[in-house]
């Protein structure tokens, strides 16, 4: 994205060099995160549940604090704000399927 190979408008050109080292830490941690209770739960590890709980919550205040206090809104746009919020949901489905996982036992 920063080496312009990527087309943005100027929106999201604005949005992007307004992103931090705080933003990139934040957002590499969270991807850390995310793959640690996605390999946990691929080991049926109950510690899955509340890793993949945290990168959720964690996924939604990041992008609230990024609507507050960026252009987030207008450089996603109306298409990604959908992609985002599906995104949640799917998150949010795996959460409850690894709990009825570990309700059941599965989940060591």
């Amino acid at each position: 994205i920063r080496s312009g190979a990527v087309p943005m408008n100027a929106a999201q050109q604005q949005y992007f060099a307004s992103l931090g080292t705080l933003d990139l830490l934040t957002t590499a941690c969270l991807s850390l995160i995310t793959l640690s209770g996605v390999v946990q739960l691929f080991r049926l590890k109950r510690g899955a549940i509340a890793l993949l709980i945290g990168a959720l919550v964690i996924n939604v205040v990041f992008t609230l604090v990024h609507v507050l206090r960026t252009n987030f809104a207008e450089a996603v746009g109306g298409a990604g704000a959908i992609g985002m919020i599906v995104g949640w949901g799917i998150l949010l489905a795996v959460i409850i399927y690894a709990r009825g996982l570990a309700d059941r036992g599965t989940l060591t």
